[in-house]
C-alpha cells in the first residue's frame, strides 16, 4: 500500500441502496450536519450533508490481516524502555485500490482534510472515520478494523469487490505494495 490509515469501524451492516454511490466521503462537523452513530464509540457524529466525492467503482478491495508483533521484538522495545501502542483488539484491515480518476480526487479530499475527521460510507451508511494525518496521494489506502467481526468485515469487502474493476478473494493475506 502507498499510505496507510487507521480508522475506527462505524457500521457492521452493509446493505447497498439502489440510488447510493458505493463509496461517498464527507467531513465530520461539529453541528449542521446529518446525524450517523459510529459502532465504535456508540455516540452520534455529525457528518456534513455535502458530499466532497463519490466513487462507484474501485480497482480492487481485499483483506489484510496485520499479523502481531513478534515477542523477541516485544522484548527487544522493552528492554530498550520504548513504549509501544498496542491496539486493544488485533486488527483486520481493508486495503482499498482506487481508480486513477477517484485516487487524484482522493488525494486533493485527504490534503484539503488533513488534521481533521473524514466519514467514509458505502451505499449511504457510514464504515469508517479516520482521522487524517496526513495526504494519501497513492491510489491505495487501508482502513484499520477493529470493532467488527471476520463476516461483517467479509460482507464489506465483498461488496467493494462487487464494483471493483480487479480480481481478488476477499480473504486474500499479503505484504502491503
Amino acid at each position: 500500500m502507498k499510505a496507510l490509515c487507521s480508522l475506527c469501524l462505524l457500521a457492521a451492516a452493509v446493505l447497498p441502496a439502489a440510488a447510493e454511490p458505493l463509496l461517498s466521503f464527507h467531513a465530520v462537523v461539529s453541528e449542521a450536519g446529518k446525524s450517523v452513530t459510529p459502532l465504535c464509540v456508540k455516540v452520534p457524529i455529525m457528518i456534513a450533508t455535502e458530499c466532497m466525492l463519490e466513487i462507484r467503482e474501485v480497482a480492487a478491495a481485499r483483506i489484510v490481516r496485520q499479523p502481531e508483533l513478534p515477542e523477541d521484538i516485544r522484548r527487544s522495545l522493552s528492554e530498550e524502555g520504548m513504549s509501544l501502542y498496542i491496539p486493544p483488539k488485533r486488527s483486520t484491515d481493508i486495503a482499498i485500490t482506487l481508480l486513477p480518476g477517484d485516487a487524484r480526487k482522493f488525494a486533493a479530499i485527504t490534503k484539503k482534510m488533513r488534521g481533521r475527521q473524514l466519514a467514509i460510507l458505502m451505499h449511504g451508511r457510514p464504515i469508517a472515520c479516520p482521522f487524517i494525518r496526513a495526504p494519501i496521494p497513492g491510489d491505495s489506502f487501508v482502513i484499520g478494523i477493529y470493532d467488527a467481526t471476520p463476516a461483517e468485515i467479509e460482507r464489506i469487502v465483498r461488496e467493494l469487490q462487487k464494483h471493483s474493476s480487479g480480481s481478488a478473494s476477499p480473504t486474500a493475506d499479503g505484504p502491503h505494495k
